[in-house]
């Protein structure tokens, strides 16, 4: 079996037939077969969240007397697309907040997997009126009123967190809207 996946389990169209699976390989006897008799043999595994690329899987039968062993081997690939499910949630500090106050944005990003992902970015765009960006706990990118924060790779069930700190105009009245994104390299 690739390295990329965990063996579950597996099944063999022909009664009698006893497989046993150590260390990623299934290895067993047929015993007899008549001429022109097929027997199937069905794993189950399941991808790992790590897996990326293309998994191969070999197979090889062999029984003594063989008039053409050329056939005896073949192999399967299959690309592996990583899927990841990124949460968002964003809380502030203080609601309401009085004109001319600071307070702070609160991010969590989760990564709920089933795989790692790479290159997850947040952008967070801050109300066009009414606030300005005063800093954050992670380091970031800060272009009118658009900020950026790259948080890299987050593993499948990690989490990171971090807060945006910003300032309400002194002359502001009224609500403030704030949004926020988040994408990696990975299908969703």
């Amino acid at each position: 079996l690739p390295q990329g996946v965990t063996y579950k389990s597996h099944t063999v169209s022909k009664a009698g037939i006893s497989l046993s699976h150590s260390v990623g390989n299934l290895t067993g006897s047929f015993g007899n077969m008549a001429s022109g008799e097929v027997i199937v043999v069905t794993i189950l595994v399941e991808v790992k969240a790590t897996a990326t690329g293309t998994l191969t899987n070999k197979a090889e039968v062999s029984a003594p007397d063989e008039e053409n062993i050329l056939n005896n081997k073949d192999q399967v690939e299959t690309p592996v697309t990583p899927k990841i499910d990124l949460q968002i949630d964003k809380i502030d500090s203080k609601d309401p907040v009085k004109p001319g106050e600071q307070f702070t944005y609160t991010v969590t990003v989760k990564n709920n997997g089933p795989s790692n992902a790479t290159g997850v970015q947040v952008i967070d765009v801050l109300p066009a009126t009414g606030v300005s960006y005063v800093g954050a706990s992670l380091p970031t990118t800060v272009s009118e009123g658009i900020v950026t924060i790259d948080l890299g790779n987050l593993a499948s069930g990690a989490t990171a967190t971090f807060t945006i700190t910003v300032q309400v105009d002194t002359n502001f009245t009224g609500t403030l809207l704030n949004t926020v994104d988040v994408s990696g390299n990975e299908e969703e």
